[in-house]
């Protein structure tokens, strides 16, 4: 069975509205927009990550960007940029990592964060967005299962999450944070 190594040859996936597409340096200035975006920020995760990814310092922002397309060369996580086909501009980010971390049985789960400006955290935008995830991400990962954070204020993600039948993830994992689904 053919394997698709994503730290050798980077997956681009695209939806009616949307290219992913391996993040660039030169993407900072177009998603400095999300990352800046304070109603935005209420729905980023960075769990275990010491940071917020908050940002009203475009120079920090920018080493934000470096730490994500170093992580990526060492394997790390893959991080893409979510290129809104209609404007051709980066409108947030999407970050997966391949873990056994918080497995309770050896299972590869692919602990999923998704940034978005506040103007796409919408159903359309997000159905779209778990269409790639669910439809390509399990094969292309060999993954398990898929795992991702939506706080409780997220009401449009909480209700995507359900539509595709990710459930409560404190049963099915070892994370230790809140606000778990995994499908």
């Amino acid at each position: 069975m053919w394997h698709l190594d994503p730290f050798v040859n980077c997956p681009v996936y695209e939806t009616e509205s949307f290219t992913l597409r391996k993040l660039m340096i030169e993407d900072s200035d177009e998603l400095f927009a999300c990352y800046s975006d304070p109603v935005a920020a209420q729905f980023f995760n960075g769990d275990n990550c010491g940071d917020d990814f908050y940002y009203t310092d475009f120079e920090k922002f920018k080493k934000c960007i470096n730490y994500w397309i170093h992580s990526y060369t060492i394997h790390d996580f893959v991080r893409w940029s979510i290129v809104h086909k209609q404007t051709n501009k980066c409108v947030g980010t999407v970050e997966l990592c391949p873990s056994h971390k918080y497995s309770k049985a050896q299972e590869t789960i692919g602990i999923l964060r998704i940034d978005v400006l506040s103007s796409l955290e919408t159903t359309d935008a997000m159905e779209e967005l778990f269409a790639i995830f669910i439809n390509h991400f399990y094969r292309d990962f060999q993954l398990d299962f898929l795992l991702t954070k939506a706080v409780p204020q997220a009401a449009v993600r909480l209700a995507v999450l359900n539509k595709h039948s990710f459930i409560d993830a404190a049963p099915m994992c070892t994370i230790p944070f809140a606000h778990y689904f995994i499908k």
